[in-house]
């Protein structure tokens, strides 16, 4: 009888424990911190919820891949230039994360968006033949945003069985988390999954949410960001000069990007480009991506930006020309994949900011495709052009 006393006693201790967690983390999600906005950690990406209480009027969500993560100190950096303005990018996404994955943080996050507007940055290195690598998808799959994302009435039927069965036949490198998204599927679908398994489930979809909760406050502590309790100071209405922006990359380009022969920066080029030039001549000539699943996978994006009648920019990233000229990718294929972006955005009658013409444009690239200098002006000036539109 002790026994069974003491058990509940510590069974209920744990239960008020976890309460309390829960009730404090919950209330710190909103850091308002615009550091925030600009950390790419995991912590941030696999949570729903936190990116949803750092969301205000003034935010527009820019998804993107592996550039947001480079010249983080630079100038030129989206923190940097939007320091100050009204206007707020949340910026989601790093390395391997493809249309797929942001159209599913898009289905979880929608819910918490204020401002109905957000920015695809679109990159070629997506587009190989199989589109988003299976390993690369399950590194950065979160449970928790395909959870909300398909709790979303504003979702489309169809457009869910897209996303399970691409989720699906992607999750082939993780069979467990399979089994759980599969078992999920079937219990919003009606078909099944009763007893022990469902609430194993409902526990489980619990234990995610706190598990983002907790990783976004902790993870966040870690990189500094700490939660402000006065509002930020901004300066509305005040534009940007990005001319002058444009005037100070180029002299900046002239100093930083000169010793090398592909627009790069010089001391990426030495460090990453000079020791691999030579064994990298040639060596792209069967490239393509003109024909790609991502396609599909972006298609998959727009959809459920109709669905949730969200305006979108795509923005059109180039690659560095003049290393896929040393490369051999065809010229050819290069045009052709551009084209098929533009259709894309034909067909769907959004935005599309077009920087496929800067392939070979100095001072744009940190390397082969990322983003430096006037790369970072460009897409910079975009994103605020959208966002002040009516």
């Amino acid at each position: 009888m002790k026994k069974i006393k003491a058990f509940a006693v510590a069974l209920l201790l744990f239960i008020l424990t976890i309460t309390g967690i829960h009730f404090y983390i919950s209330g710190k999600l909103n850091l308002n911190n615009r550091a925030y906005d600009y950390w790419t950690g995991e912590q941030k990406l696999a949570s729903t919820q936190g990116i949803q209480a750092n969301l205000n009027d003034n935010s527009i969500v820019v998804f993107g891949s592996s550039e947001f993560q480079h010249g983080t100190n630079s100038k030129y950096h989206p923190k940097y230039v939007f320091e100050g303005q009204d206007l707020k990018p949340m910026l989601i996404g790093g390395g391997y994360y493809q249309s797929l994955s942001h159209a599913i943080t898009l289905g979880a996050i929608e819910p918490g968006m204020k401002n109905k507007k957000v920015v695809l940055v679109v990159s070629p290195s997506w587009f190989k033949k199989q589109g988003v690598d299976a390993k690369a998808f399950v590194s950065r799959f979160s449970e928790e945003a395909y959870i909300n994302c398909m709790a979303n009435p504003q979702v489309s039927e169809e457009v869910k069985a897209y996303i399970a069965n691409r989720t699906q036949a992607l999750l082939k490198d993780d069979p467990s988390a399979l089994i759980r998204m599969q078992q999920y599927d079937a219990i919003r679908s009606g078909e099944g999954v009763y007893g022990g398994k469902r609430l194993f489930l409902q526990l489980y979809e619990r234990f995610l949410n706190e598990k983002s909760r907790f990783g976004t406050i902790m993870g966040a502590a870690s990189q500094g960001i700490l939660r402000q309790k006065q509002d930020i100071e901004s300066i509305s209405g005040k534009s940007i000069d990005w001319a002058s922006y444009q005037e100070e990359a180029q002299q900046d380009g002239a100093r930083l990007a000169e010793g090398n022969p592909y627009n790069m920066i010089d001391r990426v080029y030495r460090r990453q480009i000079a020791p691999i030039e030579k064994q990298k001549k040639d060596s792209a000539l069967k490239r393509s991506y003109s024909k790609s699943a991502e396609y599909d996978d972006l298609r998959c994006f727009l959809d459920i930006c109709n669905d949730l009648g969200i305006k979108v920019q795509l923005v059109s990233l180039p690659v560095n020309g003049m290393w896929y000229d040393h490369t051999g990718f065809p010229r050819s294929d290069r045009e052709q994949y551009y084209e098929n972006i533009r259709q894309i955005a034909r067909t769907y009658h959004v935005r599309l900011a077009d920087l496929s013409g800067h392939e070979y444009t100095k001072y744009f690239f940190e390397d082969s495709v990322h983003l430096a200098l006037k790369g970072w002006v460009y897409l910079n000036e975009s994103i605020y052009n959208f966002a002040e539109e009516a």
